[in-house]
């Protein structure tokens, strides 16, 4: 839902409603401009998890699993502890997501691994 001064109050009357229901609400906010990763992107993402998968002998999202959690994860304290988060591709833009496309095509050059795309280059 797109909240404006038109219908804030709309707003404020459906967290009420949701807190009395269910005790409580998750609201996340997001900066309009802020472009998410593209659909291509993504698809390439996959693509290249499934050859080094196929290289290294693991699943897709295994890999996924690895290296998001490698490379996204970050230590926040809730209530005085320390606690890892891991973010989603899914919440990065298109900037961050072609910079963890690199975190990945690092990862498998250390792994003897190196993308088509990556050896047409060199």
């Amino acid at each position: 839902m797109t909240v404006s001064e038109v219908n804030f109050q709309e707003f404020i009357s459906l967290i009420q409603d949701e807190i009395k229901t269910n005790g409580h609400v998750d609201v996340k906010f997001s900066d309009k401009g802020k472009k998410l990763r593209s659909n291509s992107q993504n698809d390439k993402y996959w693509a290249m998890l499934k050859e080094l998968g196929d290289y290294l002998g693991y699943h897709d999202y295994e890999l996924h699993e690895l290296l998001t959690f490698q490379n996204l994860a970050e230590t926040k304290v809730v209530a005085g502890r320390n606690v890892t988060h891991v973010r989603s591709t899914t919440d990065l833009d298109t900037n961050e997501f072609s910079d963890y496309l690199e975190q990945v095509r690092r990862f498998a050059i250390e792994y003897g691994f190196r993308f088509p795309s990556d050896i047409s280059q060199h």
